[in-house]
């Protein structure tokens, strides 16, 4: 039988093959969140740092594709170019992989090709690929760049530098201006002291001209791709400007508006949030809040993980979403007394559902997970309650702020066996609780709930499952006998989806207790 070549397949059927190697085609950045019960579930073997990057092998794969002939470069190019992900997931821990010059090379390709750039759906910028920059290729880059885009690089910096408000520029050294008005094409009008003082922000100390020239990279990057729908940009102290992401830098390249549906963002990027008007999930983590937060008119899914939200935090986001929220999930970050605690921070549950009321006909997920936080938990009041809320279906909160052991009953309290009862919707299909050293008091909550279900099939007719850390074997098979499906497992949002992988993300990560590790006698 003679052999087939690649020359000899249809077009389709190379369609298919070339598909094979894009994660973009894949559906691989579907969210793993949007399916109840969260689960991590690996789609390939763990990347090991003696083995060639797993994603650095499916592009050389289409790569070399694109070099084999014509027609295969007109099938495998365009696929070629959906996404630019380096790093993506754990493929950035191989230790056979060179970071340098890739985001420079890439954004050369789509300056040089603007039929390329149009192709692109997804970029992650992983930070190493900003610290492997230098900035003399950075300039030059830059420089290209804005030439491609018919703007006067220098003078449009001058201009930023000049209506910068103030709060843009607190914390800016006085190097900062001097970076803007010399680093766009190096012929800045410097004295010998202007110059040492920009020399040492680039190359000694604290670096800080890098970080403002990765900066511009992306602004220059998110400028040039019409057709960007997702952009994740995880976050490093020494890979971004003091401010996050500039403010002025969108503007600067005559960008009002741009057509992105989701965002990821470990850096703060208020600008990004301004002008993606159409915004539809907006994921953060570790993410600094300023009070001037962006109005979101479409945004139907917000996720926060690693947050240090205080009561005016949550106020003004969801206000910020003024289309009819679907979705809203909170992960705490651990308390850490170095850092200074927001105002009114933490929020509790009552303060939660209180601002949430305003989402009350649209939200169908709320997930509260406060387990890493320290600080005292108020158990939610008595005349605050989910059963408003006509169209949530799946629901995730701490067993702490309904089982506080230091709760006294008083007149007209419903007993405790009927917590849950009290709290969730009759539209609730899916319902999470995080395990408590107060076994006691959980399990008549979940006993309660049990026992509701089967003597009241109607009071909840669309519960499928409740999931509970730890061992309640018992309540299990109550839970049973109405057809309700009772679990242990209990994951992190984090831990589902590490959509902004960094550095420090051990592979141990995956999976945390359903414990809640810092419940003690501050409850309240």
């Amino acid at each position: 039988m003679d052999c087939i070549s690649l020359a000899d397949l249809s077009t389709e059927i190379l369609l298919q093959i070339c598909r094979h190697f894009c994660l973009h085609c894949q559906d691989e950045y579907s969210e793993a969140w949007d399916t109840r019960p969260l689960c991590y579930q690996r789609r390939r073997e763990e990347q090991k740092r003696d083995a060639k990057s797993w994603y650095a092998l499916n592009r050389h794969a289409l790569f070399s594709l694109s070099l084999a002939s014509k027609r295969l470069r007109n099938i495998a190019q365009p696929i070629l170019y959906h996404e630019f992900v380096l790093g993506y997931d754990d493929s950035w821990r191989t230790d056979f992989y060179s970071w340098n010059g890739r985001l420079g090379s890439f954004m050369r390709s789509i300056t040089r090709n603007p039929d390329l750039a149009s192709l692109v759906k997804v970029v992650h910028i992983h930070t190493l690929l900003l610290k492997s920059q230098t900035s003399e290729e950075n300039r030059a880059v830059i420089q290209e760049t804005a030439s491609s885009l018919g703007i006067d690089l220098p003078s449009a910096w001058r201009q930023r530098v000049e209506k910068a408000p103030g709060v843009m520029k607190w914390g800016w050294p006085s190097a900062y201006q001097l970076f803007m008005l010399s680093k766009p094409d190096g012929k800045g009008d410097l004295d010998d002291k202007e110059q040492w003082g920009l020399a040492i922000e680039f190359h000694h100390g604290r670096q800080l001209g890098p970080s403002w020239m990765n900066g511009e990279m992306v602004a220059m990057l998110v400028a040039q791709l019409p057709n960007l729908d997702r952009l994740s940009l995880p976050g490093s102290f020494d890979c971004w400007p003091f401010q996050g992401f500039p403010d002025t830098a969108l503007s600067a390249l005559n960008i009002s508006t741009l057509g992105l549906k989701t965002l990821d963002l470990g850096v703060r990027a208020d600008a990004l949030i301004q002008v993606a008007t159409g915004l539809e999930t907006l994921n953060l983590h570790q993410y600094e809040f300023w009070p001037d937060f962006p109005q979101m008119p479409n945004l139907k899914t917000i996720r926060i993980t690693e947050g240090r939200f205080s009561v005016d935090h949550m106020k003004h986001i969801l206000s910020a979403c003024t289309g009819g929220l679907r979705c809203f999930e909170y992960e705490a970050a651990v308390d850490r007394p170095s850092l200074p605690a927001p105002h009114n921070h933490p929020f509790h549950l009552s303060d939660a559902i209180l601002h949430l009321q305003m989402h009350k006909n649209t939200l169908q997920t709320v997930h509260l997970d406060v387990r890493r936080q320290k600080a005292p938990i108020r158990r939610i009041d008595r005349d605050i309650d989910f059963k408003s809320f006509t169209a949530l279906e799946h629901l995730f909160l701490g067993a702490r702020i309904i089982c506080s052991r230091k709760f006294s009953p008083e007149p007209g309290d419903l007993p405790e066996s009927h917590g849950l009862i009290r709290l969730i919707p009759s539209s609730i299909v899916s319902l999470s609780v995080t395990q408590t050293r107060n076994r006691n008091r959980l399990k008549s909550g979940l006993e309660g709930l049990a026992n509701w279900v089967n003597l009241h099939p109607g009071a909840f007719p669309r519960l499928k499952w409740v999931r509970c850390g730890g061992e309640a074997t018992s309540v299990g098979s109550m839970f049973s006998v109405a057809g309700v499906d009772f679990g242990h497992k209990i994951c992190s949002l984090s831990s589902v989806k590490p959509y902004l992988n960094g550095e420090d993300r051990a592979p141990g990560y995956m999976q945390i207790t359903g414990l809640d590790p810092y419940e003690d006698e501050d409850e309240y």
